[in-house]
């Protein structure tokens, strides 16, 4: 594998990794004293164009419309930049939180078993080479048992991390293993964990928003 070829989206994600928010950020938003109030602070954000389709009057089904929708551009456009062979492994990350939610009807801790074997599986088919497939895994064993569950055959090693765990840990990857498929995937892991986050604030914001107050907020 040639390391020179993921040169140009490690370059570009390192940018992009300097945008992320802060823990400061994330309790503001979280704290913030309604839904209005909580798009008007992220807006002057740098997550602001995330949520530049929403307004006060969304709904719970239009905050997750939005900012799935984004999260699809995102992954699309990040693996627009890694080698053709790898482009479609890399697309593949998109799907990961969406196992989580459980849109099968189950607990969003509970992904199904055959769901998460099938994408595990599929995944590991994408590969360009297939001698990476064990490495990668392990390497992102964290985020994957996250979404993942038990349910697809995982190591077990940071099956239980936490959200700074697990942040950490893809940091510590996009840095060590710099230049590589591992690099890409655990940055992508990263913005996984951010469009988690997002939502489940907003989502629940909006969920008791109530009418938009006169004047604003």
């Amino acid at each position: 594998m040639s390391r020179a070829g993921f040169a140009f989206a490690q370059a570009r994600l390192h940018a992009h990794l300097a945008q992320r928010l802060e823990e400061s950020d994330w309790q503001i938003l979280e704290t913030s004293r309604d839904f209005g109030h909580c798009l008007d602070v992220a807006s002057r954000m740098t997550i602001g164009p995330a949520i530049a389709h929403l307004t006060r009057d969304s709904d719970p089904h239009r905050v997750e419309q939005v900012l799935h929708a984004n999260w699809i551009t995102r992954v699309d456009q990040i693996a627009g930049w890694v080698p053709l062979a790898w482009q479609e492994a890399t697309r593949s990350i998109a799907a990961l939180p969406q196992l989580r939610t459980g849109s099968n009807g189950l607990s969003k801790e509970t992904p199904a078993q055959d769901s998460a074997q099938e994408w595990l599986d599929t995944w590991q088919a994408q590969m360009p080479d297939q001698r990476l497939f064990a490495p990668l895994r392990l390497a992102l064993a964290p985020i994957l048992s996250r979404y993942l569950g038990g349910g697809a055959d995982l190591p077990t090693s940071g099956r239980l991390a936490s959200w700074p765990d697990l942040a950490h840990t893809l940091l510590q990857v996009f840095r060590k293993q710099a230049q590589s498929p591992a690099a890409i995937l655990a940055y992508l892991g990263l913005a996984a964990l951010d469009y988690e986050r997002l939502r489940g604030v907003l989502s629940a914001k909006s969920i008791f928003a109530g009418p938009a107050p006169a004047g604003g907020a």
